[in-house]
């Protein structure tokens, strides 16, 4: 698959995942289902959204690398930028869901309510801000795909391909990718085995939250226990 074809795929998906989150699963489906349920739902969309991502990320540095240095350094200050305008749209929704929020006098103590639905809130304007996002990006994209420079510098290596690809080709294709899957195969298993211990432990160790209204704690969580 061409870097073009597989940026779009990946945009696609990524806008799917969007909107499905943004609506009805967030503010619809999560809150009505067991927490087993949501945990496995999580899992998969995680799955789903680091799909998407690795491919993404691999096509915009594949069409980045054919112009100039220049182009990899902004695509990477891009996602600098990027991650700064998120943090700062997370920090926005944080404020609005902890300024909607109402509380009640109770027991000497003010207890907010309503907390969830502020959350719900903020989590559904985040995934429809990611959507826009991702719009934005199609845009770009087709924007990219009909500029003259875009053909004059793809054009030749799609001629090369077309003509040169044989099964010979595809075969050294195939033993070039195992043998880097060979050779970072202890490095892929301790990313893996790092995310397998996050999740079995991280749930037991903070089942037990402490309340910043008070000294009051919340019940365990039902995912694990503290030990």
């Amino acid at each position: 698959m061409s870097p073009s074809r597989a940026l779009q795929a990946s945009l696609v998906l990524l806008l799917i995942i969007s909107i499905a989150v943004t609506f009805p699963l967030l503010p619809l489906v999560i809150p009505r289902i067991p927490p087993t349920l949501v945990f496995s739902l999580l899992i998969v969309i995680v799955i789903f959204l680091s799909l998407s991502t690795a491919i993404l990320q691999w096509a915009v540095f594949a069409l980045a690398s054919l112009w100039s240095s220049s182009s990899m350094l902004a695509v990477m200050s891009g996602q600098g930028g990027i991650a700064v305008v998120v943090s700062f749209v997370q920090v926005f929704l944080a404020v609005f869901s902890a300024l909607g929020a109402k509380t009640v006098p109770r027991d000497g103590e003010s207890v907010p309510i309503g907390t969830q639905d502020q959350s719900t809130l903020a989590g559904v304007g985040l995934w429809a801000m990611a959507a826009i996002g991702t719009l934005a990006c199609m845009s770009a994209h087709r924007y990219l795909s009909n500029h003259p420079d875009y053909l004059t510098i793809l054009g030749p290596i799609i001629h090369r391909r077309e003509e040169g690809e044989t099964q010979t080709t595809k075969r050294k294709d195939r033993e070039v990718l195992s043998r880097v899957f060979r050779k970072n195969a202890w490095l892929e298993l301790s990313v893996a085995w790092v995310f397998v211990v996050t999740l079995v432990s991280l749930p037991g160790r903070f089942g037990l939250s402490v309340s910043a209204h008070g000294s009051r704690s919340f019940p365990q969580s039902r995912v694990g226990s503290c030990p």
